[in-house]
């Protein structure tokens, strides 16, 4: 009896002491990437102020900080202002605004953009702009 109560005993401390282990590592690991995420939160908050949105690609190794103007009487479409980030890296790889458009990953490294242009109708279709951008090739590629 003693000796099973010793043995859940160190069977516990054992546990605990992995599981702090795991936990400080995971901790360093966090600490590692603050300058990142501070330096792109930083960088977008110079850009755009406010109304900024986050969005990681798949893996997190990318982020794409998102900024959409609200439409106004000078400019009547909504722009849509963005960067992707590195954050292993730490720099912008990919810049632009877009009229009345949207963007959003595709996949872990390809940003879908869309842009409209002027008014569109049933035919004048071809007023809205698609293409796709790579940042690992740094590439635009059409869609």
């Amino acid at each position: 009896m003693f000796t099973k109560t010793i043995v859940m005993f160190l069977a516990i401390l054992v546990s605990c002491t992995s599981a702090q282990k795991s936990n400080s590592s995971a901790f360093q690991e966090k600490q590692d990437l603050s300058p990142a995420v501070e330096k792109y939160k930083t960088l977008a908050m110079e850009k755009y102020k406010e109304g900024i949105d986050y969005v990681f690609n798949e893996s997190g190794s990318f982020v794409m900080c998102v900024h959409a103007a609200k439409p106004s009487a000078e400019h009547p479409q909504k722009t849509i202002s963005f960067f992707v980030y590195d954050l292993k890296n730490e720099k912008i790889l990919y810049e632009e605004s877009v009229g009345d458009g949207s963007v959003k990953w595709k996949n872990d490294v390809q940003i879908e953009i869309t842009s409209k242009i002027g008014i569109i109708t049933p035919s004048h279709q071809s007023n809205i702009i698609h293409y796709v951008y790579d940042v690992s090739t740094q590439k635009k590629l059409k869609k």
